[in-house]
């Protein structure tokens, strides 16, 4: 088995869903979605409450893949495909954990000023993926996200 999530971030592929995949190859792939977000263009599959993968199409088309950690640190409830028992990363990785264990695979990294301030660091990884950590109360690895066209990036 592999870790399906530092392949994530190293490639932009998170277990064979990549940006540009179809409505129709995600539900083949996952089947159909536990929830959608607010809008039809944001499918969401695991449990709310604890983790999840969101993905957002335009055009029927990802052009964003997205994981959520909140609630517990148990395993998060994605789907089986994704291996998510065996990731290294959950929410309560810290910055210095997350930075090491890229560099480790020889992943470039960087912090990314426009989304680092007082209440959260964000991480962008060589894949163009953004880690990002709130700090609020105690720190807390949020979510680590891959964008066609990130609102955040304004290179």
């Amino acid at each position: 088995m592999i870790d399906t999530l530092l392949i994530f971030l190293r490639t932009g592929e998170l277990g064979g869903v990549c940006i540009g995949m179809t409505r129709k190859a995600i539900q083949s792939l996952f089947g159909d979605p536990d929830d959608v977000g607010a809008s039809a263009d944001i499918w969401l599959y695991g449990d709310q409450c604890n983790s999840n993968l969101q993905l957002t199409f335009a055009n029927d088309r990802v052009c964003g893949i997205g994981v959520y950690f909140f609630g517990s640190t148990n395993p998060i409830s994605l789907p089986d495909h994704l291996n998510a028992k065996l990731w290294a990363i959950n929410r309560e990785t810290s910055v210095d954990e997350l930075t090491g264990k890229l560099t480790n695979a020889s992943v470039q990294w960087q912090f990314y000023e426009p989304l680092t301030r007082e209440d959260q660091t964000c991480v962008l990884v060589e894949s163009k993926i953004y880690c990002m950590w709130s700090h609020d109360k105690e720190c807390m690895l949020q979510k680590i996200m891959l964008a066609d066209n990130f609102i955040g990036d304004r290179r």
